[in-house]
């Protein structure tokens, strides 16, 4: 902390330091707070849904705004496109959601199936073309993606595709453990 005989003027500076940095954690902590109740509403409203149309929108409408994203897509596989056609029969407006995505197969999701092994998040920049799957119209500006896959017992079902015009926002050098 403080040396031996410093200055009123030294143990001044140091105690304002250390105010700067507390306040500096206070504000950090209440923002982290705040984050956490937006989220825990989110997880509410997501459990709270009564059909596949509410959960969808209530994904769609409060993600984006939750956790400050440009972009929001979820791809489904739907081999044969029955859930495709369960949902339009039951009177499913697909064209108000525009960003749900199905696909014949988990090939296609951006996600490695190669190695065997459960597929993991993957943070990437945008890559226009390697990425048009997840993201068949992206805003402008679109720059980093967070590719989550959606598993059920270690089956690819499907992707979450979160997406940020800030370039740093989802980098290989970031842990997944938030997104997973």
């Amino acid at each position: 902390m403080h040396e031996r005989g410093a200055s009123v003027r030294e143990l001044i500076a140091e105690n304002e330091a250390l105010r700067r940095q507390l306040d500096s954690l206070i504000h950090q902590a209440e923002s982290n707070h705040a984050i956490m109740m937006r989220h825990q509403a989110f997880d509410l409203e997501i459990v709270g849904a009564s059909s596949f149309q509410e959960l969808i929108g209530t994904i769609f409408r409060l993600l984006p705004v939750i956790s400050n994203l440009d972009a929001v897509t979820l791809s489904i596989v739907d081999t044969g496109a029955d859930i495709y056609t369960v949902m339009h029969k039951l009177g499913m407006d697909f064209e108000a959601f525009p960003n749900l995505l199905f696909h014949d197969n988990a090939d296609g999701l951006g996600h490695d199936m190669a190695s065997g092994r459960t597929p993991k998040p993957r943070l990437l920049p945008f890559d226009a073309t390697a990425q048009r799957h997840a993201f068949p119209h992206p805003p402008a500006g679109l720059a980093s993606v967070a590719l989550v896959p959606l598993l059920r017992n270690r089956r690819l079902l499907g992707s979450l595709n979160l997406g940020s015009r800030d370039p740093s926002r989802f980098t290989p050098l970031l842990g997944t453990d938030l997104v997973e």
